[in-house]
């Protein structure tokens, strides 16, 4: 692989964790809108906790050598916000962009059936 798409296959990489990981700094700070979010869904004393699972599974993500197992983590993960958010009533925006981004290029490198879009984007 050359070093132009070695590049460009960390992006979305890159541009995920930084987006769940600011999520779970703000589950960790319990920051305002959260709180009111996850008291109103009955999921307030779990807030915490969420953060430290989110900040986990990207680490898990980022190694190379424990990426897929991140990957499947986050994916559980995002499916279970997914069927919360829906269940009541809420769009779930993070969940469908991290779905529709799931499995970046460097995993289609050992598991073609991941992230096909991204993969045919970058022709890996």
């Amino acid at each position: 692989m050359n070093k132009r798409k070695k590049i460009l296959s960390w992006i979305p990489s890159i541009l995920m964790t930084v987006i769940i990981g600011g999520g779970a700094i703000m589950k960790l700070s319990a920051a305002p809108p959260l709180v009111d979010l996850f008291t109103q869904i009955g999921l307030l004393l779990y807030l915490p906790w969420l953060g430290v699972a989110e900040l986990l599974f990207v680490a898990f993500f980022l190694y190379n050598r424990s990426m897929n197992i991140g990957l499947l983590l986050l994916t559980g993960y995002f499916g279970g916000a997914m069927a919360v958010e829906l269940s009541h009533g809420t769009v779930p925006l993070l969940p469908v962009l991290f779905s529709a981004a799931c499995g970046s290029p460097r995993t289609c490198e050992t598991h073609p059936f991941s992230g096909p879009v991204l993969a045919m984007m970058l022709n890996l």
